[in-house]
């Protein structure tokens, strides 16, 4: 059966050839496999510079001047009083709890949020205006990590704002039309 098959008779000089070129293909492997780790390690490298700030430290030493008039500018503007339009604070009676402002989402980022944040988003105007993350984990399957992530989200959206009352750092509804809140309860 196999005999009518015919078998070429490769010469030695061309056996040698394919095994060059063979070993060829293993060497050119090697070193793309050597250069594919150099550069993972690179990157790695690289990662691990600009997380820790090393890749910028020659600029901030040029710019050192620059960078302090920047800051003092953000933070006497972040402490500027906002002018507001003074209303009257409602007070409920102590059987209905706290007042709670609700907040309609209006922003249109609110439907890319994913649905944890918009949970939290939820739970968070079902609370007294000032709360605590802690406040929230009643109202949500999240856990303390994931509300307090979730806090930072919304927080840099401009939902909420967190703020130091009292000596305790709490988060604080935003109203973008009425910028104003109550006084939380847990505060004297």
């Amino acid at each position: 059966m196999l005999r009518p098959i015919p078998i070429p008779k490769v010469t030695v000089q061309r056996q040698e050839e394919f095994s060059k070129k063979a070993r060829l293909y293993d060497q050119i492997d090697e070193e793309v496999t050597q250069a594919s780790n150099r550069i993972e390690n690179l990157f790695a490298s690289l990662l691990a510079r600009a997380f820790t700030g090393d890749l910028t430290t020659a600029w901030r030493e040029v710019y050192t001047d620059e960078l302090a008039e920047a800051a003092a500018e953000r933070d006497r503007l972040l402490n500027k009083p906002i002018a507001l339009e003074a209303k009257p604070l409602i007070i409920a009676p102590p059987d209905l709890g706290a007042p709670t402002l609700t907040v309609k989402p209006s922003r249109a980022i609110y439907a890319d949020l994913d649905a944890a944040t918009q949970s939290l988003w939820a739970a968070a105007q079902t609370r007294p205006a000032y709360f605590r993350p802690t406040d929230l984990l009643n109202s949500t399957d999240l856990t303390a990590v994931q509300a307090e992530a979730g806090l930072h989200l919304l927080a840099a959206l401009g939902f909420v704002r967190q703020v130091g009352l009292e000596g305790q750092l709490v988060y604080r509804r935003v109203d973008p039309i009425a910028e104003s809140a109550a006084k939380p309860e847990f505060l004297p």
